[in-house]
């Protein structure tokens, strides 16, 4: 498997951050339209069945908030993940992140400062989990 290259990869998440973004700012006006729905159901329709309506539309509404804040800070760490790349691309002695078996326990740190796969180095003694 290869990986991207890192301007490809920071265009991609530059890309889904601003679609991310797009799709918050289309929540939050369904939200706003649906709280002024609510509003006028609660002022037009009084009765046990009004609230019952205004209760679902609340609830709805709350759920639309949720998620445009969820997009919100997707869009925000998706930003954050493409100046990351960035970053690490712009430091060619960083060198690529190697793919490989991910093995139980913490790896000790070396102190030669190369990337390694994840499952090399020595390994801190753990018992076995019962």
């Amino acid at each position: 498997m290869t990986t991207p290259e890192p301007e490809v990869a920071a265009d991609q998440l530059d890309e889904a951050a601003r679609l991310l973004g797009s799709y918050a700012g289309e929540l939050r006006e369904a939200w706003a339209s649906l709280r002024a729905l609510v509003a006028d159901v609660a002022a037009d329709w009084s009765d046990p069945t009004g609230t019952s309506w205004v209760d679902r539309a609340d609830l709805l509404r709350r759920d639309l908030e949720r998620h445009a804040d969820d997009a919100a800070d997707l869009a925000a760490r998706a930003t954050r993940a493409a100046a990351d790349v960035t970053r690490t691309a712009a430091d060619p002695a960083a060198g690529p992140v190697p793919a490989g078996p991910i093995q139980a326990g913490p790896v000790l740190a070396g102190t030669d400062g190369r990337r390694v796969l994840p499952g090399a180095g020595m390994r801190i003694a753990t018992l076995p989990e019962r």
